[in-house]
């Protein structure tokens, strides 16, 4: 498998979806630091030592039992990432850089916490195995090389959806080459 790809949550009904979530939380957007900061950018960059309060990720409305608990979780088209654990593991297995992790607390409308997710924080550098879709900053979908892509097939993970990232928006990206 050569290329790149485009990696995202699910989002079926059947499939969980999440919603970033933190105590006071406004109902509408742009949320906002006091000082002006974005706080859904501060948790797609790994920053949440800025934020000065707890963030958990709940399930959202659209969703419904049973639930399909992918390797990458829809989070309602906010640029965080939410993934399995063995989704973490088999890129860190597969030698991909630039990544970090944080805890992410998946609650479901039951209260009950869902063990086994973490935050995923992405590179923004084009040429980086793994990288944010979009150039400057974190995206919805993870750009992520054909060996890559092979590599979490060959190790059963693979519930999250995936298309071709066409040429063009490669160049447009200044990546020239898998």
């Amino acid at each position: 498998m050569t290329g790149w790809w485009l990696v995202q949550g699910r989002s079926a009904i059947r499939d969980l979806w999440v919603s970033l979530t933190w105590p006071d939380q406004p109902k509408y957007g742009p949320w906002l630091l006091p000082d002006g900061r974005d706080i859904v950018d501060l948790v797609a960059t790994g920053q949440l030592d800025q934020l000065g309060f707890s963030i958990w990720y709940a399930q959202m409305e659209g969703c419904r039992a049973p639930l399909r608990r992918n390797g990458v979780l829809h989070c309602g088209g906010l640029q965080v990432k939410v993934v399995s654990t063995r989704f973490a593991e088999a890129l860190r297995d597969l030698g991909v850089t630039g990544l970090s992790t944080y805890e992410a607390d998946v609650v479901l409308r039951s209260g009950e916490s869902l063990p086994g997710y973490v935050g995923l924080v992405e590179p923004t550098d084009p040429a980086a195995e793994v990288h944010s879709y979009l150039p400057g900053g974190p995206s919805m979908p993870l750009c992520v090389s054909g060996r890559v892509l092979r590599g979490l097939r060959e190790r059963g993970v693979d519930l999250f959806d995936v298309e071709p990232d066409p040429p063009g928006d490669r160049l447009r990206r200044g990546r020239d080459s898998p």
